[in-house]
């Protein structure tokens, strides 16, 4: 297949780009999810590996507000809304966490709930 084929096969589909947006999506999700979990599991966590994962799931979901907050979003206003709401709920356990006064399972549970919903179960 010539470069021309290749570059108008990826323009061809826009429902393929956007399957691959949430594909993505909920790569970068459950990514930072199994790192809580695996931290969660682990009586022995080291509290710096936890801090580190703890920050990274904070940072993600400071990008998932701040993307939904953003007048040009094209999702539901209600969807907008609930998933705003629990970027600041994350931010507010994830200090409780760190404080050594919150549960990982908690922000794994949110996660989950989010990660569920992007495979529109």
């Amino acid at each position: 297949m010539s470069k021309a084929q290749l570059a108008a096969n990826g323009y061809s589909n826009s429902g393929e780009r956007i399957k691959d947006f949430r594909t993505q999506e909920y790569d970068v999700i459950i990514g930072v999810t199994r790192e809580l979990q695996k931290l969660r599991d682990d009586a022995n966590s080291n509290f710096n590996d936890i801090v580190k994962v703890v920050h990274k799931n904070e940072r993600l979901w400071i990008t998932i507000g701040a993307q939904v907050a953003a007048d040009a979003n094209a999702l539901p206003q209600n969807l907008r809304a609930s998933l705003l709401y629990m970027a600041k709920f994350v931010s507010h356990h994830s200090n409780k966490v760190l404080k050594k006064d919150g549960d990982l399972a908690i922000l794994v549970d949110l996660n989950v709930s989010v990660l569920r919903g992007l495979k529109g179960a």
